[in-house]
């Protein structure tokens, strides 16, 4: 009698896992224990492109922070792996009831999830914008050198640099091919942001009769040593000018009122009138035009 072989398998090649095999793939990427909702914050941009696919939803890296941070206030979920809880709170994403597209900004915060420092910071930040806000408005409603130079300023530093130097203006004058900025305090520029100041600087103050060539900063009121001693370093009384009578005494004590005494001694002195009452006319001519063709 022939005997014959019965066909067999190997181990290795068994189409279904075998049991051991299936045990090793639920231990992989398991936590030695439990964790909760605030082990997983805060979320890395790859989990945020991950969440986005498992939810369907287009919830920006910021509000899914958010969410999770307030999330796991209010609940005590625990999860045996990372995938547990990406199952989970992108399930989570997919029925939340905020607006992707409204929590999209950068900005968005909840309000549980708020600080006192949080609270601080944010007050700091809004401070910040409506003063810059301001200062550009301000350019707009009242144009003058002085107002149109701090408004490229608030645009060419970043947004916490321009708002410590711009607050801490007291007064621009131009002395020849020298702008001096008067300051309360010191601030720290580089000197690449010294080099952006003084282009917004050249391109206001420049002329066809003023090259300027540097801004000097001056820190007021403030103590240096001289002999020993401290010396307060203070600026000197700016010139009142003697303003004519009639109407281009109106016009240039409104100007003085306007720009202020330094503008109108740097800028408007220096024009002559030549009025004509019959036509009601006036023409502006520069006295250093005039002074070099006399």
């Amino acid at each position: 009698m022939k005997s014959t072989k019965l066909k067999t398998r190997p181990a290795n090649e068994r189409k279904k896992p075998t049991n051991s095999s299936v045990k090793q793939i639920a231990s992989f990427n398991q936590y030695k224990e439990p964790q909760d909702l605030k082990h997983h914050y805060p979320l890395t941009k790859e989990d945020g492109d991950k969440l986005q696919s498992l939810s369907g939803r287009d919830f920006r890296l910021n509000a899914m922070n958010e969410i999770l941070l307030n999330m796991s206030k209010r609940l005590d979920n625990r999860f045996c792996s990372k995938a547990q809880f990406m199952a989970y709170f992108g399930t989570c994403l997919k029925y939340e009831k905020r607006d992707a597209i409204k929590t999209g900004n950068d900005n968005f915060r909840i309000k549980a999830n708020i600080t006192p420092i949080n609270q601080r910071e944010i007050d700091k930040t809004k401070q910040l914008e409506q003063y810059l806000a301001e200062v550009e408005q301000m350019a707009i409603t009242h144009v003058c050198p002085e107002n149109q130079l701090k408004a490229r300023i608030s645009n060419v530093l970043e947004s916490l640099k321009a708002y410590v130097l711009l607050s801490n203006i007291k007064d621009f004058v131009v002395l020849g091919g020298i702008v001096k900025i008067y300051l309360r305090a010191d601030c720290q520029l580089n000197e690449f942001e010294t080099g952006l100041v003084l282009n917004q600087v050249k391109s206001i103050y420049s002329s066809g009769e003023v090259n300027i060539e540097s801004v000097e900063y001056v820190v007021e009121n403030t103590c240096r040593q001289v002999n020993g001693y401290d010396e307060v370093r203070t600026k000197g009384t700016p010139v009142m000018p003697t303003l004519q009578q009639g109407i281009w005494g109106d016009i240039s004590r409104k100007l003085r009122e306007i720009y202020g005494i330094h503008i109108y001694n740097n800028w408007f002195s220096k024009l002559v009138p030549i009025i004509d009452e019959q036509a009601k006319t006036i023409e502006y001519k520069l006295l250093t035009l005039l002074l070099s063709n006399g």
